[in-house]
């Protein structure tokens, strides 16, 4: 007779700008006895675990429609499959390991170091104006286990989150827990996603929240932002928008088939704006030409360049879990959580917010377990046809944000 496998459920929410529920119910912390260790940013594993969070993002881009917009957070996403990871077994063990091409304990270190590496840029607003983002970067991350039911996970998961991503564990009636999710998805993204993407019913054990909050100013913002760009979408349709305009001395970098630009928000962070020639669209690229504009501009002298560009106002809502299937990783079985554990919800909101000032962005990531030179001319970059926005930390190369923009009128 089969075991009737219990349901965990994944979330994501992000959202970025350039520029609800009712009382927050109560929940009961539960303390460990294992702290929270911060890995070096510098861990020999951040790099690896970098470019496969970029391969793991682009991946699931590429499964879009070409003619809409395409959004995802990778560093979200990758940092709630590698907590959950931590109690795969069996198929979901193998799956992950291979998706990542490092096995738990390596992708959680690798995780966990690219964030520490973005310590110094903790905070948390109540929320974000996203025409008038902060003069300074602001970063918030955050992970949690929310127990809603008498389920107890197992003490070597518990102790693991802890040490590896600082998760906190905390218990709510279940009754409560849809508004608890609710609560803690629009305290941890300033408001930028207000609800949980999770649906609780009376079958539901646990679900694992990780959110990520980005907003910052440009470091040179951009003059102007209503000249006016034909720009080609990915249907072949030509519309007329407003676009941001200006000339920046920056990173410019260029390859086969490709032309990119790195606007800076400080100097770990950056947008990079990366545009295929005439007739390609990006979602025909695999993951290594990704890698290859992130090597290029790294490796880039700065120069003088014309920048045209469309801003963004993007909102993204995907279901993992048949994302993943089309992938073929599974996450059926996490018995290292509690005996019976498996994946029934897996989901992730992002927004993304550009314009003239600078960017924000939030994103969610859920799952749930039911019981069951200066002296050349300059360079011309005008974004007039589908294209690339990668939100990173310049130092790894690790992508916060992942967006592919065929249509910058369509919501």
């Amino acid at each position: 007779m089969a075991l009737k496998r219990r349901t965990l459920i994944l979330a994501g929410l992000a959202a970025a700008a350039v520029s609800g529920c009712s009382a927050e119910p109560r929940v009961e912390l539960l303390k460990g006895t294992v702290a929270y260790v911060a890995q070096n940013p510098d861990h020999p594993l951040a790099g690896g675990a970098a470019a496969a969070s970029q391969q793991i993002g682009w991946r699931l881009l590429a499964q879009g429609d070409r003619t809409g917009n395409q959004l995802v957070s990778p560093a979200s996403l990758c940092a709630a499959l590698a907590l959950v990871g931590l109690g795969a077994s069996g198929a979901s063990a193998t799956s992950l390991d291979e998706l990542f091409g490092m096995n738990s304990e390596d992708r959680a270190a690798g995780i966990g170091a690219l964030r520490a590496g973005l310590a110094d840029y903790a905070s948390l607003p109540e929320s974000i104006d996203a025409k008038n983002p902060p003069e300074k970067p602001i970063i918030n991350l955050a992970s949690r286990l929310l127990i809603c039911s008498d389920v107890q996970p197992k003490s070597p998961f518990l102790d693991a989150i802890r040490k590896h991503f600082d998760a906190s564990v905390e218990k709510v009636k279940n009754s409560e827990a849809q508004a608890s999710l609710d609560a803690w998805a629009k305290k941890n993204t300033a408001g930028l996603i207000e609800q949980s993407g999770i649906a609780v019913d009376h079958n539901t054990a646990l679900v694992v929240q990780d959110a990520l909050l980005f907003a910052s100013r440009w470091e040179t913002q951009f003059k102007s932002d209503d000249d006016p760009l034909a720009f080609t979408t990915g249907s072949g349709e030509t519309v007329e928008v407003k676009a941001l305009s200006d000339s920046f001395f920056v990173r410019v970098a260029s390859g086969q088939g490709w032309q990119a630009v790195r606007l800076p928000y400080d100097e770990n962070l950056a947008m990079d704006v990366i545009l295929p020639d005439q007739g390609i669209h990006p979602l025909t690229w695999d993951a290594r030409v990704l890698q290859e504009t992130h090597e290029k501009l790294s490796a880039a002298t700065e120069g003088r360049v014309d920048v045209t560009m469309p801003p963004a106002d993007l909102a993204a809502k995907r279901n993992l879990k048949e994302e993943f299937t089309r992938l073929g990783v599974d996450l059926e079985h996490l018995d290292g959580i509690f005996d019976g554990a498996g994946a029934n919800q897996a989901v992730q909101q992002v927004r993304l917010q550009v314009n003239a000032k600078g960017t924000v962005g939030a994103a969610l990531t859920e799952v749930e377990i039911p019981v069951s030179a200066p002296a050349n001319p300059p360079t011309t970059l005008v974004v007039d046809h589908p294209y690339v926005m990668r939100v990173l930390d310049v130092r790894k190369g690790w992508p916060l944000f992942l967006a592919v923009v065929s249509d910058p009128g369509a919501k």
